[in-house]
């Protein structure tokens, strides 16, 4: 297995702040890094299957879950709702770790 460690990189906004943390900066994110950031997601999807490291749901999925998941809530200032839209693969590993029945039980018993 392949996992591409030299592609994968931390969001770094640590270099912006305050107001300067600002409509342009996160158009740029959506615009250039973001795909780059779903693109090496979505590469491991198809070398993988189902889920990141394979046919079952791991640590590495329930990790990345929320986070991959919180750029399509919308609520991030700048960020669309819809920016995950083009990464089918994307969508589809977040419809199978959001209804995977371990995660459907933990939910409900979180709520």
């Amino acid at each position: 297995m392949n996992l591409r460690i030299a592609r994968a990189s931390p969001i770094d906004f640590t270099n912006v702040h305050g107001s300067q943390y600002s409509l342009t900066v996160r158009e740029a994110f959506v615009r250039k890094n973001l795909p780059r950031f779903m693109g090496y997601f979505e590469d491991l999807l198809k070398e993988n299957g189902d889920f990141l490291t394979g046919a079952d749901l791991t640590i590495a999925d329930l990790s990345a879950f929320p986070v991959i998941s919180y750029f399509g809530k919308g609520i991030a200032d700048y960020i669309p709702k819809d920016c995950l839209d083009l990464f089918h693969g994307i969508n589809a590993w977040m419809e199978r770790v959001g209804s995977h029945p371990k995660v459907v039980t933990y939910r409900a018993s979180k709520s």
